[in-house]
């Protein structure tokens, strides 16, 4: 139908707009304020980084100085190489599907980048690839925080071991420098607190770790961990929204392709990005829905390009002629949103489950405690 574009064009535009809107910090909202005008900020938070009030505001577009990039590569469950290995395995199934789709398949054609499918497969993988990379360089930064804690531990000790005569010096002589100063750290990748653990020299447990911090405590958002964030956002929202949109509206068993390669992108690929928000501290942000809404947008427009160029459409659901497009036209945000507010909600239950956890363990710490020291209290013998 003719009339459809002139429905969905605006409608769209519309909705971008009002995603816009949501945020405290966007230039409508922020002339509004200078006037006098304030309203909610409507932000959600999966969860927040440590010292940051619940009612704290954000203070940018993006309220990246209300989470922690760390929390992006903090295992949950499973060590760090384990987190690790999860994400770089992503690359070769990435891989791998080409392979079974040029040799086994034959059907690896050069307009495969034209669908919505094959873009959010792009996705997942640099998702994953950023993520390999932010865990990575946090793994070396640590590594190398921990070195120089344990090197300006022993410079100390052998500083304070010096006869005293030799520190005293001569009269007159200068001055020496304190004994056990501490040593200059690296900083970490974000420039917030430079965090090391410092075990004892018998392999001691984490009870006996130390916090060593320098510079500033609030956490900084370098290029790579904002890029590894918002794609991990994207590509979670937009294959949940794949899965469920592909299996229940678009998928012709008789005429879809090999299933092997059809479940490679519209479902196995979705198992990776479960796994790495249920087993790392990924957080998800209501402001960045604008992103996922701004990527969905993005494919619309490329699509109807298309169509001008070649007459044919990538999907023909969504082909202007029928007038049934125009529901699933306005569907689309709101599925890429229930996509995005599931993984949401999944980072919150973790969230609160780790919560949950940190207080039992406190608890029986605390009752341990309690324990040793009515032990220690309690007399010993029945004399007098």
């Amino acid at each position: 139908m003719a009339w459809v574009p002139w429905v969905v064009v605006p409608a769209l535009l519309a909705i971008n707009a009002v995603a816009h809107l949501c945020n405290v910090n966007s230039w409508p909202r922020r002339r509004l304020a200078t006037r006098g005008w304030t309203g909610a900020a409507l932000l959600a938070l999966a969860n927040r980084a440590d010292g940051v009030a619940a009612s704290q505001p954000p203070a940018s577009f993006w309220a990246w100085d209300l989470i922690d990039p760390c929390h992006c590569v903090t295992p949950v469950l499973i060590p760090a190489w384990a987190l690790l290995a999860l994400r770089l395995s992503a690359l070769p199934y990435f891989a791998t599907y080409f392979l079974v789709r040029r040799f086994a398949d034959n059907a690896l054609h050069s307009d495969w980048l034209v669908f919505f499918t094959n873009w959010s497969f792009v996705v997942f993988a640099a998702s994953m690839a950023l993520g390999a990379a932010h865990l990575a360089v946090h793994l070396w930064q640590q590594r190398r925080t921990r070195e120089g804690a344990l090197a300006g531990g022993a410079a100390a000790g052998s500083r304070q071991e010096e006869p005293a005569a030799a520190l005293l010096g001569g009269a007159g002589g200068s001055e020496a420098p304190a004994a056990g100063a501490p040593a200059d750290l690296p900083a970490t990748a974000h420039g917030g607190a430079v965090e090391a653990d410092v075990e004892l020299a018998d392999g001691g447990a984490s009870d006996a770790t130390k916090l060593v911090r320098a510079g500033p405590t609030a956490p900084e958002w370098g290029l790579l961990a904002k890029a590894h964030l918002l794609a991990a956002e994207v590509a979670c929202s937009a294959e949940l929204f794949l899965a469920g949109f592909y299996w229940a509206l678009l998928y012709d068993g008789d005429n879809d392709g090999p299933m092997g390669t059809n479940l490679m992108v519209h479902g196995l690929n979705l198992i990776f990005m479960l796994a790495d928000v249920a087993l790392s501290r990924l957080p998800f942000v209501s402001y960045h829905f604008q992103a996922v809404l701004l990527y969905g947008t993005t494919y619309q427009v490329f699509m109807w390009i298309y169509y001008g160029a070649t007459g044919i459409w990538a999907y023909s659901t969504l082909d202007w002629a029928k007038p049934s497009s125009l529901l699933y036209y306005l569907l689309l945000p709101c599925l890429l949103a229930l996509a995005f507010f599931f993984f949401w909600g999944l980072a919150w239950a973790r969230e609160r489950a780790l919560q949950r956890q940190h207080w039992r363990r406190q608890q029986h710490l605390q009752a341990a405690a309690a324990a040793v020291e009515l032990q220690e209290g309690s007399p010993v013998g029945g004399g007098d």
